[in-house]
């Protein structure tokens, strides 16, 4: 049966998607992309960021981030230019820039050079190097860790 499921799931991936960008019809041949691949077939500019319009809270959508085309499914871009506020360690933080690293966070709220970096993520926590760049979102929550005794 999971056989069966995954041939429908490749299948339906290869049969495409129509989704609208900043209110603009857009055809994926493929239901599997990433942030920068949509921002690139809409035209949207780097210092853009994209949301998926959810009902409630619309969802921020990173460059580097795989995303699942559903039919019909709207986005929408806004200049990055107002600066934007996170939480580290549930301090709220405001940055003037969304665009930083790991590194530039962790000297911002403080945090030693051994703990380790996150972004809170529905399901599973993501990692952030100290050397990574970091596309800041309106209400992102960071959180640290020290480092482990295990060995």
């Amino acid at each position: 049966m999971s056989d069966l499921r995954t041939h429908e799931d490749e299948k339906q991936d290869h049969e495409g998607v129509d989704v609208f960008i900043d209110d603009d019809p857009f055809h994926f041949d493929t239901r599997h992309t990433t942030g920068r691949e949509i921002k690139e077939r809409a035209g949207i500019p780097d210092d853009y960021s994209l949301y998926l319009r959810r009902e409630g809270e619309n969802e921020p959508i990173r460059d580097d981030e795989e995303v699942h085309l559903h039919e019909g499914e709207h986005f929408f871009s806004e200049q990055d230019h107002e600066g934007v506020d996170v939480f580290i360690d549930d301090d709220p933080y405001h940055f003037d820039t969304r665009r930083t690293t790991g590194r530039e966070i962790k000297e911002r709220a403080g945090i030693p050079d051994d703990h380790s970096l996150y972004l809170r993520r529905e399901g599973e926590n993501e990692p952030i190097r100290d050397d990574e760049e970091v596309h800041l979102h309106e209400g992102e929550h960071f959180f640290s860790r020290p480092p482990s005794n295990v060995s």
